[in-house]
């Protein structure tokens, strides 16, 4: 399925059926389960055909008791086919949570110049080794967490799942062993002025509250965001920030369209993404 060469270009002619709850995506998604588990597992290559992206190589890798296999839901591959997409439109991106790489690795190979923000020794050791697998080096990593201030912050990593290790007082609930570890933040606010980013994935582990509540909007004036956010708490107060900002999102979780009420917001990662910008709805042509 994923070396499917329309298989990228479909999903994003499927957006309209992009909401977990529709036919389409339980169907694709079962069926992607099943694939990824077959060719990407401690036994199996490197190299990954993904799509119209090409050959990835992105090796096996364990983060607790989660493993890379679980990177390549549909989700994910639904956000692969908006960065294929957009590949023309975005040049400057910014992948905030990069975690092991697969995104900036799929933006960089998307021909996008990437500037990736991850705090995790673990993950960042992975990380230029899979840039140094695709030579791609590791240009545009910076080794520090994203927050609404400079400085030392307190970074909790979860043992058991370290891509659900965050910073801390971003979540109320942390389940099993973890670890505090004292990592480096920027201020998103001065990152987006300096930057002149065209697109922002976000993936902050319940973080985006505080991210959301710095931006201004007009430091995303001609800056696109794609996020998730990970409780209802959060889903309510981002509501509220977007409100009042004035910031208009579209949700995965009704097909894109507009939310308008906080009902139509995800409160889960398994909801899917949210898309915010104030040029419109997503572009999937």
């Amino acid at each position: 399925m994923l070396s499917n060469n329309g298989l990228l270009v479909n999903l994003a002619s499927a957006h309209s059926s992009h909401s977990r709850t529709t036919e389409f995506f339980q169907n694709l998604e079962s069926s992607l389960l099943k694939n990824i588990s077959l060719i990407h597992n401690p036994s199996s290559h490197d190299e990954l055909l993904i799509g119209e992206i090409g050959t990835l190589k992105f090796p096996y890798f364990s983060m607790g008791n989660i493993d890379s296999a679980k990177l390549f839901g549909l989700d994910e591959l639904i956000l692969f086919s908006f960065y294929l997409a957009n590949r023309n439109r975005y040049k400057k991106t910014l992948d905030l949570g990069a975690n092991i790489g697969l995104h900036t690795l799929v933006m960089k190979k998307l021909g996008f110049q990437v500037t990736s923000y991850e705090p995790d020794s673990i993950h960042l050791a992975q990380f230029k080794k899979v840039m140094e697998l695709n030579d791609l080096g590791a240009e545009g990593l910076t080794p520090k967490a994203i927050s609404d201030r400079h400085g030392t912050m307190e970074y909790i990593r979860i043992l058991g799942n370290t891509t659900g290790s965050h910073l801390l007082g971003s979540k109320e609930e942390v389940y099993g062993a973890t670890e505090t570890v004292s990592v480096e933040a920027d201020d998103i606010l001065e990152v987006l002025n300096k930057g002149k980013f065209d697109f922002v994935k976000m993936d902050v582990e319940g973080h985006e509250v505080v991210l959301l509540n710095r931006i201004t909007a007009e430091s995303i004036g001609t800056t696109d965001i794609m996020l998730e956010i990970g409780s209802e708490k959060n889903a309510k107060e981002i509501f509220t920030i977007l409100t009042n900002k004035k910031i208009p999102a579209y949700a995965q979780k009704i097909n894109w369209g507009r939310v308008e009420k906080l009902e139509d917001l995800p409160n889960h990662h398994t909801h899917g993404s949210l898309f915010l910008s104030m040029q419109g709805p997503p572009n999937w042509n």
